[in-house]
Protein backbone atom coordinates (compact mmCIF):
# COMPACT_ATOMS: atom_id res chain seq x y z
CA UNK A 1 0.00 0.00 0.00
CA UNK A 2 2.75 2.17 0.51
CA UNK A 3 3.78 2.41 -3.14
CA UNK A 4 0.14 3.27 -4.40
CA UNK A 5 -0.08 6.31 -6.72
CA UNK A 6 -2.53 8.95 -4.90
CA UNK A 7 -4.70 11.77 -6.61
CA UNK A 8 -2.42 13.59 -3.71
CA UNK A 9 0.56 12.71 -5.89
CA UNK A 10 -1.10 14.13 -8.52
CA UNK A 11 -2.11 17.72 -7.28
CA UNK A 12 1.49 18.09 -6.08
CA UNK A 13 3.35 17.19 -8.63
CA UNK A 14 1.70 19.55 -11.38
CA UNK A 15 2.00 22.71 -9.58
CA UNK A 16 5.17 22.82 -7.61
CA UNK A 17 5.03 25.81 -4.45
CA UNK A 18 7.37 27.63 -6.29
CA UNK A 19 4.70 28.98 -8.92
CA UNK A 20 2.62 30.27 -5.77
CA UNK A 21 3.37 33.85 -6.35
CA UNK A 22 2.37 34.24 -10.39
CA UNK A 23 -1.38 32.45 -8.86
CA UNK A 24 -4.55 33.78 -8.61
CA UNK A 25 -7.26 34.59 -6.01
CA UNK A 26 -10.77 32.68 -6.61
CA UNK A 27 -13.81 33.33 -4.75
CA UNK A 28 -16.43 30.55 -4.55
CA UNK A 29 -19.56 31.84 -4.01
CA UNK A 30 -22.90 29.47 -3.38
CA UNK A 31 -26.27 30.25 -2.63
CA UNK A 32 -26.86 30.85 1.32
CA UNK A 33 -28.66 33.87 2.31
CA UNK A 34 -25.57 35.72 2.99
CA UNK A 35 -23.93 35.68 -0.45
CA UNK A 36 -26.35 38.70 -0.93
CA UNK A 37 -23.76 40.34 0.78
CA UNK A 38 -21.56 40.18 -2.14
CA UNK A 39 -23.76 42.04 -4.57
CA UNK A 40 -22.17 45.51 -3.79
CA UNK A 41 -18.83 44.48 -2.66
CA UNK A 42 -15.88 45.47 -4.64
CA UNK A 43 -14.52 42.13 -6.43
CA UNK A 44 -11.68 43.65 -8.26
CA UNK A 45 -8.50 41.71 -8.28
CA UNK A 46 -10.72 38.31 -7.80
CA UNK A 47 -11.55 35.45 -9.94
CA UNK A 48 -15.29 34.87 -9.25
CA UNK A 49 -16.93 31.80 -9.85
CA UNK A 50 -20.61 31.28 -8.95
CA UNK A 51 -22.36 27.93 -8.01
CA UNK A 52 -25.89 26.86 -9.58
CA UNK A 53 -27.95 30.37 -8.74
CA UNK A 54 -25.27 32.41 -7.42
CA UNK A 55 -25.08 34.19 -10.36
CA UNK A 56 -28.26 35.66 -10.14
CA UNK A 57 -26.56 37.98 -7.35
CA UNK A 58 -24.53 40.41 -9.67
CA UNK A 59 -23.65 40.22 -13.87
CA UNK A 60 -20.35 40.04 -13.44
CA UNK A 61 -18.84 36.46 -11.98
CA UNK A 62 -15.85 35.25 -14.30
CA UNK A 63 -17.19 31.59 -14.39
CA UNK A 64 -20.73 29.61 -13.47
CA UNK A 65 -20.45 26.37 -12.23
CA UNK A 66 -23.75 24.05 -12.65
CA UNK A 67 -24.47 20.02 -12.79
CA UNK A 68 -26.41 18.83 -16.02
CA UNK A 69 -29.23 18.51 -14.33
CA UNK A 70 -30.03 22.10 -13.36
CA UNK A 71 -32.84 23.40 -14.80
CA UNK A 72 -32.23 25.67 -17.98
CA UNK A 73 -34.67 28.38 -16.72
CA UNK A 74 -32.04 29.09 -13.31
CA UNK A 75 -28.81 28.65 -16.28
CA UNK A 76 -27.54 32.33 -17.10
CA UNK A 77 -28.75 34.00 -20.43
CA UNK A 78 -27.71 33.50 -23.76
CA UNK A 79 -24.55 36.14 -23.63
CA UNK A 80 -23.55 36.31 -19.75
CA UNK A 81 -20.48 37.21 -19.70
CA UNK A 82 -19.19 34.26 -16.90
CA UNK A 83 -17.74 30.93 -18.87
CA UNK A 84 -20.28 28.28 -18.33
CA UNK A 85 -18.62 25.62 -16.58
CA UNK A 86 -20.65 22.25 -16.68
CA UNK A 87 -20.86 18.35 -15.68
CA UNK A 88 -18.90 17.47 -18.36
CA UNK A 89 -16.50 20.27 -17.50
CA UNK A 90 -15.90 19.86 -13.90
CA UNK A 91 -16.16 15.79 -13.63
CA UNK A 92 -13.03 14.71 -15.20
CA UNK A 93 -10.97 17.43 -12.75
CA UNK A 94 -12.85 15.62 -9.76
CA UNK A 95 -12.32 11.63 -11.29
CA UNK A 96 -8.35 13.01 -11.16
CA UNK A 97 -9.02 14.32 -7.59
CA UNK A 98 -10.26 11.27 -6.41
CA UNK A 99 -13.80 10.71 -7.98
CA UNK A 100 -17.07 11.80 -6.61
CA UNK A 101 -16.89 8.98 -4.30
CA UNK A 102 -14.24 10.32 -1.90
CA UNK A 103 -14.55 14.46 -2.69
CA UNK A 104 -18.10 14.42 -2.00
CA UNK A 105 -20.88 14.71 -4.95
CA UNK A 106 -22.08 18.04 -4.03
CA UNK A 107 -21.56 21.38 -6.47
CA UNK A 108 -19.71 23.26 -3.29
CA UNK A 109 -17.13 20.29 -3.21
CA UNK A 110 -17.10 19.94 -7.26
CA UNK A 111 -16.38 23.36 -8.07
CA UNK A 112 -13.80 23.70 -5.55
CA UNK A 113 -11.77 20.73 -6.63
CA UNK A 114 -12.71 21.94 -10.57
CA UNK A 115 -11.22 25.57 -9.65
CA UNK A 116 -7.80 23.84 -7.35
CA UNK A 117 -7.16 22.21 -10.40
CA UNK A 118 -8.26 24.18 -13.63
CA UNK A 119 -7.48 27.84 -12.14
CA UNK A 120 -4.68 27.05 -9.93
CA UNK A 121 -5.31 29.42 -6.95
CA UNK A 122 -3.17 30.85 -4.34
CA UNK A 123 -6.18 31.30 -2.37
CA UNK A 124 -9.66 29.92 -3.02
CA UNK A 125 -12.20 31.56 -0.89
CA UNK A 126 -15.80 30.37 -0.13
CA UNK A 127 -18.78 32.42 0.51
CA UNK A 128 -22.27 31.12 1.14
CA UNK A 129 -21.21 27.74 0.98
CA UNK A 130 -21.76 26.64 4.63
CA UNK A 131 -24.12 23.75 3.61
CA UNK A 132 -26.41 24.60 7.37
CA UNK A 133 -30.45 23.41 6.50
CA UNK A 134 -32.30 24.87 9.57
CA UNK A 135 -36.15 23.57 9.38
CA UNK A 136 -37.16 26.71 10.56
CA UNK A 137 -34.91 29.04 8.08
CA UNK A 138 -34.62 29.99 4.69
CA UNK A 139 -31.41 27.91 3.22
CA UNK A 140 -30.39 29.93 0.45
CA UNK A 141 -30.98 33.67 -0.51
CA UNK A 142 -34.04 33.09 -2.79
CA UNK A 143 -36.30 31.55 -0.13
CA UNK A 144 -36.07 27.91 0.83
CA UNK A 145 -34.17 25.61 -1.51
CA UNK A 146 -33.49 21.51 -1.08
CA UNK A 147 -30.83 20.52 0.84
CA UNK A 148 -28.89 18.33 -1.66
CA UNK A 149 -25.77 17.73 0.80
CA UNK A 150 -27.80 16.81 3.21
CA UNK A 151 -29.98 13.55 1.24
CA UNK A 152 -29.24 10.21 1.97
CA UNK A 153 -25.88 9.92 -0.21
CA UNK A 154 -23.19 7.22 0.35
CA UNK A 155 -20.66 9.95 -0.35
CA UNK A 156 -21.71 12.75 2.08
CA UNK A 157 -21.90 11.17 5.57
CA UNK A 158 -19.76 13.51 6.68
CA UNK A 159 -19.42 16.62 4.95
CA UNK A 160 -17.03 17.61 7.64
CA UNK A 161 -14.50 14.88 6.79
CA UNK A 162 -15.06 15.97 2.75
CA UNK A 163 -14.07 19.53 3.67
CA UNK A 164 -11.31 18.66 5.26
CA UNK A 165 -9.93 16.23 2.34
CA UNK A 166 -10.86 19.43 -0.15
CA UNK A 167 -8.60 21.57 2.16
CA UNK A 168 -5.85 18.98 2.29
CA UNK A 169 -6.04 18.35 -1.61
CA UNK A 170 -5.80 22.53 -2.06
CA UNK A 171 -2.37 22.30 -0.07
CA UNK A 172 -0.91 19.92 -1.72
CA UNK A 173 -1.98 21.72 -4.66
CA UNK A 174 -0.48 24.84 -4.05
CA UNK A 175 -3.83 26.45 -2.68
CA UNK A 176 -5.09 27.79 0.51
CA UNK A 177 -8.40 27.12 1.22
CA UNK A 178 -10.36 29.69 3.32
CA UNK A 179 -14.09 30.48 4.16
CA UNK A 180 -15.43 33.80 3.77
CA UNK A 181 -18.52 33.50 5.55
CA UNK A 182 -19.02 34.68 8.28
CA UNK A 183 -22.44 33.31 9.44
CA UNK A 184 -21.75 31.17 12.76
CA UNK A 185 -21.58 27.61 12.04
CA UNK A 186 -20.55 25.72 8.99
CA UNK A 187 -20.06 22.55 7.63
CA UNK A 188 -16.83 23.39 6.26
CA UNK A 189 -13.40 23.43 8.40
CA UNK A 190 -11.70 25.35 6.64
CA UNK A 191 -10.00 28.64 8.15
CA UNK A 192 -11.97 31.91 8.31
CA UNK A 193 -10.94 35.02 6.30
CA UNK A 194 -12.61 38.43 6.00
CA UNK A 195 -13.03 38.70 2.79
CA UNK A 196 -11.38 42.17 2.94
CA UNK A 197 -8.31 40.59 3.99
CA UNK A 198 -8.08 39.59 0.07
CA UNK A 199 -6.97 43.23 -0.83
CA UNK A 200 -3.06 43.24 0.54
CA UNK A 201 -2.32 40.44 -1.95
CA UNK A 202 1.18 40.08 -1.17
CA UNK A 203 0.72 39.59 2.04
CA UNK A 204 -1.41 37.00 1.79
CA UNK A 205 0.09 35.19 -0.61
CA UNK A 206 3.19 34.79 2.15
CA UNK A 207 0.72 33.84 4.74
CA UNK A 208 -0.68 30.71 1.81
CA UNK A 209 3.47 30.06 1.10
CA UNK A 210 3.66 29.80 5.02
CA UNK A 211 1.05 27.74 5.95
CA UNK A 212 2.05 24.63 3.66
CA UNK A 213 5.50 24.92 5.30
CA UNK A 214 4.21 25.27 8.88
CA UNK A 215 4.70 22.31 10.84
CA UNK A 216 0.96 22.10 10.98
CA UNK A 217 0.97 22.31 7.19
CA UNK A 218 3.32 19.28 6.93
CA UNK A 219 1.21 17.26 8.83
CA UNK A 220 -1.64 17.81 7.49
CA UNK A 221 0.02 16.94 4.05
CA UNK A 222 1.30 13.86 5.53
CA UNK A 223 -1.37 12.61 7.04
CA UNK A 224 -3.63 13.81 4.05
CA UNK A 225 -1.60 10.98 1.66
CA UNK A 226 -1.88 8.20 4.28
CA UNK A 227 -5.53 8.53 4.10
CA UNK A 228 -4.99 9.06 0.19
CA UNK A 229 -3.28 5.52 0.21
CA UNK A 230 -6.85 4.02 1.63
CA UNK A 231 -8.65 5.30 -0.87
CA UNK A 232 -6.16 4.56 -3.46
CA UNK A 233 -6.51 0.67 -2.31
CA UNK A 234 -10.37 -0.06 -1.75
CA UNK A 235 -12.06 -3.63 -0.94
CA UNK A 236 -14.37 -3.08 -4.27
CA UNK A 237 -13.81 -2.52 -7.92
CA UNK A 238 -15.74 0.47 -8.90
CA UNK A 239 -15.28 3.61 -11.04
CA UNK A 240 -14.96 6.29 -8.03
CA UNK A 241 -17.31 8.57 -10.19
CA UNK A 242 -20.16 5.92 -10.47
CA UNK A 243 -19.97 5.56 -6.75
CA UNK A 244 -23.89 4.73 -7.18
CA UNK A 245 -22.51 0.82 -7.97
CA UNK A 246 -22.11 0.96 -3.91
CA UNK A 247 -25.31 1.56 -2.50
CA UNK A 248 -26.73 -0.65 0.23
CA UNK A 249 -23.41 -2.37 0.21
CA UNK A 250 -22.81 -2.58 4.01
CA UNK A 251 -18.81 -3.36 3.33
CA UNK A 252 -18.04 -0.50 0.94
CA UNK A 253 -20.37 1.51 3.60
CA UNK A 254 -17.79 0.95 6.03
CA UNK A 255 -14.82 1.48 4.23
CA UNK A 256 -16.14 4.78 3.66
CA UNK A 257 -16.54 5.88 7.13
CA UNK A 258 -13.38 4.44 7.40
CA UNK A 259 -12.41 7.36 5.34
CA UNK A 260 -13.94 9.91 7.01
CA UNK A 261 -12.94 8.86 10.52
CA UNK A 262 -9.02 9.40 8.78
CA UNK A 263 -10.12 12.76 7.41
CA UNK A 264 -11.55 14.00 10.52
CA UNK A 265 -8.35 13.28 12.56
CA UNK A 266 -6.89 16.61 10.00
CA UNK A 267 -9.69 18.72 11.33
CA UNK A 268 -7.54 19.45 14.74
CA UNK A 269 -4.48 20.27 12.58
CA UNK A 270 -6.39 22.62 10.25
CA UNK A 271 -7.74 24.26 13.29
CA UNK A 272 -4.25 24.79 14.84
CA UNK A 273 -3.58 25.91 11.78
CA UNK A 274 -6.32 28.75 11.50
CA UNK A 275 -4.95 29.90 14.45
CA UNK A 276 -1.70 31.02 12.82
CA UNK A 277 -3.57 32.25 10.30
CA UNK A 278 -5.69 34.28 12.08
CA UNK A 279 -2.79 35.90 14.06
CA UNK A 280 -0.99 36.49 11.10
CA UNK A 281 -3.50 38.03 9.52
CA UNK A 282 -4.32 40.37 12.38
CA UNK A 283 -0.93 41.67 12.20
CA UNK A 284 -1.08 42.87 8.85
Amino acid sequence: MTGATTAFDTAAGRWPWSRLARQRFVLLAGSAPDVVALRDRDLGGLTAVAVNNAWRIRDDFDYVVFPRNFPDENRPPEGYRGALVREINYLKHVASAGGLLFCGSTMAFNAGYWAVRYLKPALIGFSACDMIYDDDDETHFYGKGEADPLRDNLTLRSLEAKSARLFAYALAAGSLAVNFSTRPRSRLVFPRLPLEATRNRSAMRRVAVEARRSAEGRAILDAAQRTARMEAAPPFDVDPNNYWALVGDAAATEFLDKVDRQWLELVPHIETLSGAIDRRVSAL
